[in-house]
């Protein structure tokens, strides 16, 4: 059971059935402080891992479509009886995007299967979460899992022990292995082959950098830009921990949604790298003249956005053609008008432009590619995206909750909608250190310390959402507890020997996790003429001799000297009544 689990688990029994009046309360001041130090995190969070990993499925399907125009019109050209040399040509390039083919098919199923052990581990239904096991990637709905915050069995997967960030021993290494392996051997097939007269044999060796140079030229652009692309920074610095490798600072703490995401991303770049390489491959061997029984509109953009935030789209026939331009045309989703894209829209065969939504709610964009064929005719096909604004969120809280303690680590978690991440930024009288779950906020002096939490695009671009104000106020003094024994209890001398041992902590009226630790003590009895020290959290046999020797009625008084969390020596006392 992951910790997710047991604190909703805590949450429901403190929150509802069989209690007090007293209880009912507690829980209810329970829920809402938590809510509040954790500013709506968990639901906001874990449901836009899911929109992300929707769309970035999305984009996965659309991409390996476009590879597929490549590898197919390759294929054609190969069959093609008619230009006989043409077709020579274009098998030897067919054999290096068939290996291309098999090496991007190898290691979008490894990541595939990958996520299906996730989600067994974590014991969600497949035939509810899978959609489509045959697609590749394979199609999945992160909406029907179940455990979406579980964390536990992904990390140990993943990374291993929760203490490999910095040498994970799970199976995130094996991803990362596979990402080097394949840019490695998709430069490789690129860049490795002999010149049509066979005179020249151009070499690419992605180990060996004297032979990075002997390839093509026509090639060292497609390829610097592929091995780029696919090369990411091992180590990096994650929050007060340095040489983190990728994977632990990809994987760490990540609920199951979230890991399932990075592995979808993973699987984005090598399809990328696949239709961008086909594609470099298809235009080696030359000519405009594309079979027009398949043609396929694509378009692309980002399909959700903020208020006030514009549309990127590109459009595109993927029969592209570099000497014939396409004819664009849009409808605008509000007025109805058709427009037509100008000529200065257009670059490489994409017809471009921005569209900037003023309503929120999902919507749709969509129009019209054309292009010429090899006889002069017009080939049309209407393309479509659905995009989605997004809307002005809200949130009811309580001021009086809002407290940041001196001497403590105020746990604070935040959530923005419509980014991918976040930030909290000090205004005044506390500092903030950013931990893997979150941010630990100290106070300093002054009566109120202001905190704003900033949305983060992907591009590091930040947007303050709101600025929040919080009442500082002292640690709350802990009760004293002699076993189980509370505070102003009437109980027996055998109870009282039998449960000898000082506690200073909290009851459950307040939600805090400070530790405080007994340090000193004064026992007397009110019968008894003179008080009994004694050190640590046990009562020793001196204080345990008067209180045997108490008459019912007497009063035991236990005067605690403790240390805080800030290390400061404080004092608080308990009194019981001998039955």
């Amino acid at each position: 059971m992951s910790n997710s689990t047991v604190r909703t688990k805590k949450t429901k029994i403190m929150a509802g059935g069989k209690e007090t009046p007293r209880q009912k309360m507690i829980g209810m001041m329970y829920l809402v402080l938590t809510a509040l130090l954790a500013l709506n995190v968990s639901k906001e969070i874990i449901e836009a891992f899911v929109a992300i990993d929707n769309n970035v499925q999305e984009a996965n399907q659309a991409v390996r479509k476009k590879g597929n125009f490549s590898f197919e019109s390759l294929k054609e050209i190969v069959e093609d009886k008619t230009d006989y040399n043409r077709a020579i040509t274009a098998k030897e390039w067919y054999e290096i995007a068939q290996k291309i083919r098999q090496l991007t098919d190898e290691n979008v199923r490894y990541i595939d299967e990958l996520k299906i052990e996730l989600l067994e581990v974590c014991g969600e239904d497949l035939s509810k979460v899978v959609t489509n096991k045959q697609s590749i990637p394979m199609q999945i709905d992160l909406a029907e899992v179940v455990a979406k915050d579980q964390y536990d069995d992904p990390m140990r997967i993943l990374i291993g022990k929760e203490t490999d960030l910095k040498n994970p021993t799970g199976k995130g290494m094996e991803v990362w292995k596979r990402r080097i392996e394949f840019r490695n051997k998709i430069t490789e097939l690129l860049g490795n082959y002999k010149s049509p007269d066979g005179k020249i044999h151009y070499k690419f060796d992605a180990n060996n950098p004297t032979q990075r140079a002997q390839c093509n030229p026509e090639d060292s652009t497609i390829i610097r830009q592929l091995f780029e692309q696919l090369t990411k920074k091992e180590y990096r610095k994650l929050h007060d921990m340095d040489n983190v490798h990728w994977v632990g600072a990809t994987f760490d703490h990540a609920p199951i949604v979230a890991a399932i995401a990075q592995l979808s991303s993973v699987q984005t770049e090598l399809l990328n790298a696949e239709a961008e390489a086909l594609a470099h491959i298809r235009s080696k061997v030359g000519g405009g003249e594309y079979s027009f029984n398949k043609i396929m509109a694509l378009a692309y953009g980002n399909q959700y956005v903020n208020p006030g935030d514009s549309i990127k789209m590109e459009v595109l026939m993927a029969a592209f053609d570099s000497h014939k331009t396409p004819i664009v045309t849009y409808v605008h989703p509000y007025s109805g008008e058709k427009i037509t894209l100008t000529s200065k829209q257009y670059k490489e065969g994409k017809g471009m432009f921005t569209f900037k939504p003023n309503k929120s709610g999902k919507d749709t964009l969509k129009g019209t590619i054309s292009i010429q064929n090899k006889n002069g005719q017009w080939k049309n096909e209407e393309w479509y995206m659905p995009f989605t604004v997004g809307s002005p969120a809200g949130a009811i809280s309580q001021p009086e909750f809002q407290v940041l303690y001196r001497d403590y680590d105020n746990q604070l978690i935040g959530a923005v909608s419509g980014y991918p991440n976040y930030k909290l930024i000090a205004k005044s009288n506390v500092t903030l250190t950013q931990t893997s779950k979150g941010y630990i906020a100290r106070p300093s002096s002054g009566q109120l310390a202001e905190i704003a939490i900033v949305g983060v695009t992907e591009d590091g671009t930040t947007t303050q959402i709101g600025s929040y104000n919080y009442k500082i106020r002292k640690l709350p003094k802990p009760l004293v507890f002699l076993g189980g024994i509370e505070n102003g209890s009437t109980v027996t001398k055998q109870v009282i020997a039998a449960q000898r041992k000082i506690f200073t902590r909290y009851d459950e009226s307040i939600p805090l996790t400070a530790t405080f630790t007994p340090v000193t003590y004064r026992v007397s009895v009110s019968s008894y003429p003179r008080e009994i020290p004694g050190t640590g959290d046990v009562l020793n046999q001196d204080a345990l001799r008067i209180i045997n020797q108490a008459r019912s009625g007497d009063r035991v008084t236990i005067n605690v000297e403790y240390r805080e969390p800030s290390g400061r020596i404080k004092k608080v006392n308990a009194f019981f009544t001998i039955q």
